[in-house]
């Protein structure tokens, strides 16, 4: 179309040439919007292949076959054609103006729905980019976290993913990471603890304790596991942040013990100072009866031995 309700015509006597004038209008981003047929007499009809064609290379496009007045629509053309609401049926013979006003609407129909059919396209453009987008935006966040995090199936336990911050911690290579799950990291007396702890949460429930962690070298970490529910690749999975608290466990140790200790001074002293007390009464008691009148030689013994 040159402007609205302007189109350009083209014509082609044979099957071949259609098809070519197909072909260029395609390839110059004007595909045609509506064919006017005539297959040729029955029972051969031959220009049936090339309608499939152009409907093939289109499926947007509009036919109308035009027949003479003895053609039998239901018995002959109407089964090897896709009488969808794209394909009309005229008989011979036409009236100009109701043609020409049919074609015209059939035209501007076609191009309103290709035009819808280019928005649509667009916006689902649009989406997939904000899409991918937004996938690349979470990944980059993931990868380069300085959290050590990984994602871990709630059935088997398996790693689907773990970030560099983890790798550098555990020591284990992304690809020894994938290929483990996360009951290998764990004591084996933990297990039983874990297992049961996690049967009580729902799949998209957070939960959060302190593990012990094998990493690679064979030695033991302390890490505090916060983890949520969520669907990756179609899978339930835990996406957990990890915390090394291995120092900050031995520094709460040290200073419980810390603690026992002043406890124990403290009730220490406390006894010390009852035991002065007491002492303090018995030496003042002792001493008043020594500084009396003279005893006998026994009670003077006794009394220093009490002093």
């Amino acid at each position: 179309a040159s402007r609205p309700g302007r189109f350009e015509i083209a014509a082609a006597g044979t099957g071949a040439a259609a098809l070519l004038c197909a072909a260029e209008a395609r390839a110059q981003g004007r595909p045609f919007t509506l064919v006017f047929a005539a297959p040729g007499p029955p029972p051969a009809r031959p220009g049936l292949d090339t309608l499939a064609r152009l409907r093939a290379d289109n499926p947007m496009l509009d036919v109308i076959v035009c027949g003479g007045p003895s053609d039998s629509w239901e018995e002959d053309l109407a089964p090897k054609l896709d009488s969808s609401d794209r394909c009309l049926f005229l008989k011979k013979p036409l009236d100009p103006l109701f043609t020409l006003r049919f074609t015209l609407f059939l035209a501007q129909k076609s191009r309103a729905a290709l035009h819808s059919l280019a928005q649509s396209d667009s916006l689902l453009a649009a989406a997939e980019a904000a899409r991918r987008a937004a996938q690349e935006q979470c990944r980059l966040l993931f990868d380069n976290n300085p959290i050590p995090i990984y994602a871990c199936d709630q059935t088997t336990f398996a790693f689907l993913a773990v970030n560099q911050a983890a790798v550098q911690l555990y020591g284990y290579s992304r690809d020894e990471f994938l290929a483990m799950t996360l009951l290998d990291l764990a004591l084996p007396q933990d297990i039983p603890v874990f297992r049961q702890r996690l049967s009580k949460l729902a799949p998209c429930a957070g939960n959060s304790g302190v593990w012990r962690h094998r990493v690679h070298d064979g030695k033991y970490l302390e890490v505090e596991i916060t983890s949520h529910g969520l669907a990756l690749e179609a899978r339930q999975a835990w996406l957990s942040m990890v915390m090394d608290v291995t120092g900050r466990t031995r520094l709460e140790a040290h200073l419980r013990q810390t603690q026992k200790m002043e406890s124990v001074e403290q009730m220490a002293g406390g006894i010390a100072h009852d035991f002065n007390n007491l002492l303090t009464v018995i030496s003042g008691h002792a001493g008043i009866l020594m500084a009396g009148p003279p005893s006998s030689p026994k009670a003077a013994d006794s009394l220093k031995e009490i002093s």
